[in-house]
């Protein structure tokens, strides 16, 4: 039994597991080559199909440069795999 997202109130924020994929810049770098392409492609994967999240592990993700203090804002993040279709 699953939980169903059908409200942005239910919706997690996961990181994909085991996956080195091009990154987007955000503004504070440019992006890597075909970083726009696979996230699109992910999306037309995954969009109105059911899906099957499971978090396989957490990590905590530095946010940002260190502070002057040398301390760095850190988020803990799940990494999951995704089977879509199941």
């Amino acid at each position: 039994a699953g939980v169903s997202y059908d409200d942005e109130g239910k919706l997690l924020k996961v990181s994909l597991a085991s996956i080195r994929s091009p990154r987007l810049g955000g503004g504070r770098k440019p992006d890597e080559p075909y970083s726009y392409e696979c996230k699109d492609r992910l999306r037309q994967l995954c969009v109105g199909k059911q899906c099957k999240v499971t978090v396989d592990y957490e990590r905590e993700i530095p946010m940002g440069p260190a502070g002057p203090d040398g301390t760095q804002k850190k988020e803990k993040r799940k990494m999951a795999t995704i089977s879509v279709g199941k």
